[in-house]
């Protein structure tokens, strides 16, 4: 199973359970299976990972969450590589609350 499909199942058990994770903790979860990544790379996973996601839906990827529980530093790029509206500077950590919140309502009963 290639590195995103893991993380992608990952991301799906952490939105049922109503939890976000750090890369720390997907290394934690992996195993050893996923290595220390450069930013450029945990971004290329995360542009898989959300590849299918539906326009209508919020990012998996935003289940990523810096160390200090706010909005990875990647969360801006992913949205706007999948073609997601800007969010302002100043609403961006109430805009990824809400699409975290989003995640946990949709997937509870996937």
């Amino acid at each position: 199973m290639a590195l995103a499909d893991q993380v992608r199942t990952l991301l799906q058990d952490s939105a049922r359970a109503g939890t976000t994770v750090t890369w720390g903790d997907l290394r934690r979860r992996m195993s050893g299976a996923l290595p220390f990544l450069h930013p450029d790379d945990q971004g290329e996973i995360l542009m898989v990972v959300d590849h299918d996601t539906p326009a209508d839906e919020p990012l998996l990827s935003a289940l990523v969450a810096g160390t200090d529980l706010s909005p990875h530093g990647l969360y801006r790029h992913i949205r706007f590589s999948h073609g997601r509206e800007r969010v302002p500077d100043e609403s961006l950590e109430m805009h990824w609350r809400m699409e975290v919140f989003g995640l946990f309502q949709l997937w509870r009963h996937r």
